[in-house]
Formats: C-alpha cells, sequence, structure tokens
C-alpha cells in the first residue's frame, strides 16, 4: 500500500504535513515532514551580511550648507538603493552600523547622516536642501550619524580618503512586499566644501532575519 499523505490541500494553512508511511502488512508508521516554507532548521540568530553601494556627486565644488542632500546629480539625483538587506522579499532585518569611505580627504570634514527608509523617498537634488514630507518620514528606519572619521591616505584632498563610522544602530526594518532593498539619502549637517566627482561607498553591516 502507498503512503498516506495528509494536510496537502490549499484550506490547510499550517506548514506541517503528515505522512504515513507504508511500514507492511497493512501497517502505516506516522512521520512529520516540513511543508515547503521559511522556516530554517537548526539556525539560530540569522545571518550577517555586508551591503554595499556608491555614488559619485557632480562634477563641480559647490559647497553644501547645512541641511543639504549629497546626492548624483543636480537635476536627476537617485537615492541609495541598498539591495540585499533582507534575505527575501518583503523579509526582516537589523542594521547594526554603517561605514562610508569618502574618496577625498578635506581638511573640513562632513558632518554626514544617512537616512534610511523602508519605501523610496523622493530625493532632492544635489546642494538643495533636504525636505521629507510626512508621509516618507513614516517610512523611516533610522537616521544615522556617521559621527567618527578616520584618516585612510593622509594626503589632501582627492590624494586622501577618509572612512566615517557610525555607532551602534540595532535598528530593526521590514522591506516592503516585493522587495529585499532599502533607501538611502545622504544629508550634511555642515558647511563642507567637497571635490568635483567626489565618490562615496556605504558598507551597512545587517542581521538578517
Amino acid at each position: 500500500m502507498a503512503d498516506i499523505v495528509l494536510g496537502q490541500g490549499s484550506s490547510v494553512p499550517s506548514t506541517m504535513r503528515t505522512r504515513y508511511r507504508d511500514v507492511g502488512d497493512t501497517t502505516h508508521a506516522r512521520v512529520e515532514a516540513l511543508a515547503p516554507s521559511e522556516i530554517h532548521l537548526g539556525e539560530i540568530g540569522g545571518r550577517t551580511v555586508l551591503v554595499k553601494q556608491n555614488f559619485t556627486r557632480p562634477n563641480n565644488a559647490t559647497q553644501y550648507a547645512a541641511g543639504d542632500v549629497v546626492s548624483d546629480s543636480i537635476t536627476t539625483p537617485t537615492t541609495i538603493d541598498l539591495d540585499g538587506c533582507a534575505r527575501v522579499n518583503g523579509g526582516r532585518g537589523v542594521i547594526l552600523k554603517v561605514l562610508m569611505v569618502d574618496s577625498a580627504n578635506q581638511t573640513t570634514k562632513g558632518n554626514f547622516e544617512l537616512w534610511v527608509f523602508t519605501h523610496e523617498p523622493t530625493i532632492d537634488n544635489d546642494n538643495s536642501p533636504w525636505t521629507p514630507n510626512d508621509t516618507e518620514c513614516g517610512y523611516l528606519v533610522d537616521i544615522i550619524p556617521l559621527s567618527t572619521t578616520y584618516v585612510g591616505d593622509a594626503s589632501a584632498g582627492a590624494g586622501g580618503n577618509v572612512v566615517f563610522r557610525s555607532d551602534i544602530v540595532e535598528a530593526g526594518f521590514t522591506c516592503q512586499s516585493g522587495m529585499d532593498r532599502l533607501f538611502g539619502v545622504l544629508v550634511v549637517r555642515n558647511a563642507y566644501t567637497p571635490l568635483a566627482n567626489e565618490n562615496f561607498q556605504f558598507i551597512v553591516e545587517v542581521l538578517q532575519d
């Protein structure tokens, strides 16, 4: 006699299927088997990944005012798309910390914040005031100050570089349905004179659920 399996119908919400295996002499022994799902057997505490993204600011050296957006265009800016923050679309996780590598070693360092959202905000042009609306702020994961600086290559200007580091963040998030990404916007909080084509590289440590 063939095995008997109960709980396969679409109306059964449980992730467990009950199988009765034919062991001979019309006898069936009950066997438990997991149906396809996102359950991870033996995995404790998720896994940590490094999500990386970068952008290059425009080809000018116009000084930023406090509260300006630092982005990739003065006309058609894009957000910092942090793909793979969640293990699956609509998944969850925790941002642990952020590193930002700046390709310029300016005398006066920028005082930067990374604003992180679950839904893509309308980003302002580079060198324009940051103006998120109430709805966009409702999708905030965190505002992460990049408060500690470490000079890498100490050469001045474009010959050097600086690493900006956040404190421990521990900001939980759930990605929107159909996506595994978060969205970032870089904001400066002091008068900062950049270099033309200055590059900003982000390394975001995420604990995935």
